[in-house]
């Protein structure tokens, strides 16, 4: 009797409807976050957050539909929960694409506030991480309808920018890996604000979401980068300096060249691809040496000025090869001072000597910052004309 009892109430209780959804959250009830800006002034917290409401048709239109919201609070968690209650939705941070820093993380507490944002929000990110010297909450602002809407606009920006060498971009956990190396230095690319001449672009001020630019409408550019020690950051890098350092870092599948003719005082430029960089570390005695051999490609098919013409209208392609190689011996050694010179260890150079010469290593292990800065680079460039 016991075990038919037991039986009924079993049957009843499966055939009960359920009344309280408290341990689900249901998707029309969930926010799919993907750019967060995160601002810091005067001890207080700004999130600024991007989400998509998904693709909307309307007579043959289909574009992306992105929000924006914000909240603030005395560290990311309470900012983000007053965000939350604002809207009174559950925010998924799991396909966030881009962290952007502003400039009061970066001059703060860089990478204090990535560690808050794995801990608070989502600890297993693989979002690239970027920064800004206005604040994140203006770039976030910026809403580019598209109907691609896998990917934000701003991740297709950092994407392109690291596959053609303008800097290195890297996921959240490669800057940290970074950050936590004994030089305490990691590099985060720049994004910036300017005026758009793109008369095809989005107005993102815009509430009718049509495709018409109004007057002045500013538009998201890679802006250099930030040497980041110590979580503050020591020193910006110009474009220049962050496309050697893109090489370093074996981050540029392909790079621009641009050089003066001291023919005709006309600027060329030539496309090389198949970048590659061997570093490799040994200890003279006295100072530490990183000798670094770059090779690369520049291809006819993607230069025109590469083709011999025999009208002697085009540069020789022995003299193009030279000049092309002395500049990007300057780009190298612009990105080397403007990081090691700082003592900051952005190319991973404490792992490269672990891994060669492992003895060496420990002979300078304690002043680790300070070889940084004396290092010697040696660099060779042969780019092949193909």
């Amino acid at each position: 009797m016991k075990l038919k009892a037991l039986l009924i109430t079993f049957s009843i209780l499966l055939l009960m409807g359920c009344d309280s959804y408290t341990p689900f959250v249901r998707l029309e009830q969930r926010i799919v976050v993907q750019l967060m800006g995160i601002d810091y002034e005067e001890g207080e917290f700004t999130t600024t957050m991007q989400f998509s409401l998904g693709k909307r048709s309307d007579a043959g239109v289909n574009e992306n539909d992105l929000k924006v919201i914000k909240g603030s609070g005395i560290n990311v968690h309470s900012a983000v929960r007053q965000a939350r209650a604002a809207i009174g939705k559950e925010l998924l941070f799991t396909q966030i694409q881009v962290i952007l820093l502003g400039r009061g993380v970066l001059e703060n507490n860089a990478v204090e506030t990535i560690e808050d944002f794995l801990t608070y929000c989502d600890k297993h990110s693989i979002a690239l991480v970027a920064g800004t010297y206005e604040t994140a909450e203006e770039l976030i602002a910026k809403k580019y309808k598209d109907e691609f809407a896998d990917k934000n606009k701003v991740l297709l920006i950092m994407e392109n920018a690291g596959n053609t060498g303008v800097f290195p971009s890297g996921k959240i956990y490669e800057t940290l890996m970074s950050a936590y190396n004994v030089s305490g230095a990691c590099f985060i690319p720049l994004l910036g604000l300017r005026e758009s001449s793109n008369k095809d672009s989005v107005d993102s001020t815009s509430e009718g979401g049509d495709n018409e630019v109004a007057e002045g409408n500013m538009e998201i550019v890679p802006a250099g980068g930030a040497l980041i020690i110590d979580g503050k950051m020591a020193a910006r890098l110009d474009e220049y300096a962050c496309s050697g350092l893109a090489m370093l870092m074996n981050k540029a599948n392909t790079a621009s060249v641009t050089f003066q003719s001291p023919f005709d005082n006309k600027p060329y430029s030539i496309e090389i691809h198949k970048v590659k960089t061997k570093i490799h570390p040994f200890f003279d005695g006295e100072n530490l040496v990183y000798k670094a051999d770059i090779t690369a490609y520049a291809e006819t098919a993607f230069n025109r000025v590469l083709l011999d013409i025999r009208d002697g209208k085009t540069l020789p392609n022995e003299y193009i090869k030279k000049t092309a190689e002395k500049t990007v011996l300057e780009r190298l050694d612009t990105a080397v001072h403007n990081t090691a010179g700082y003592g900051g260890d952005v190319l991973m150079l404490e792992d490269c000597l672990k891994h060669y010469n492992p003895g060496d290593w420990l002979k300078l292990e304690e002043n680790w910052r300070d070889e940084v800065k004396s290092a010697q680079f040696v660099f060779t460039v042969n780019i092949e004309i193909i």
